[in-house]
């Protein structure tokens, strides 16, 4: 795992500027097969198994809204 002391040795990594976007912190749940963000139901509380109300399906993804935008906007 790499420590702070490892990262400053990295040419770019004072110069890379991220702006704090509060949308990075809210997790969402994207259903892969309706291709939207839902409220998913849990179905069992000890997995990490949900359902989409809209089609059923079990193909859903947990991200935060700005990751699951960079990742599923490509695949549009």
């Amino acid at each position: 795992m790499a420590s702070y002391n490892d990262l400053v040795n990295i040419p770019t990594f004072e110069k890379r500027k991220e702006e704090f976007s509060q949308e990075r912190w809210v997790v969402i749940f994207y259903c892969r097969d309706c291709q939207k963000n839902i409220e998913a139901s849990r179905l069992d509380p000890e997995k990490y198994l949900y359902e989409c109300p809209l089609c059923k399906g079990k193909n859903i993804s947990i991200g935060t809204e700005s990751s699951v935008k960079e990742v599923y906007s490509k695949r549009r």
